[in-house]
């Protein structure tokens, strides 16, 4: 349970506001996969120093902001592939 509700209540909750009406088992297993490829270039992110994260023009704030967010915070672009 996450915090007083259940997994998927919670990925049905995140997926009511995307349209998608069901949770198949094949969609869920496909939502855990992304996450875990989003989580860890979030977690590559994060390694980044000062000075490489200038050289690509990302502000290290919007880094961290970036590297900090949930495990299923997932970006709109890569949900709507699911």
């Amino acid at each position: 349970m996450i915090m007083g509700i259940t997994f998927v209540d919670f990925m049905r909750h995140r997926l009511d506001g995307l349209g998608h009406a069901r949770l198949r088992p094949a969609r869920l297993l496909h939502i855990v996969v992304v996450a875990m490829q989003v989580h860890h270039e979030r977690r590559q992110l994060a390694q980044l120093g000062r000075g490489e994260l200038a050289e690509m023009g990302i502000d290290p704030g919007a880094a961290m902001a970036e590297a900090n967010r949930g495990f299923f915070d997932l970006p709109k672009s890569r949900m709507t592939k699911i």
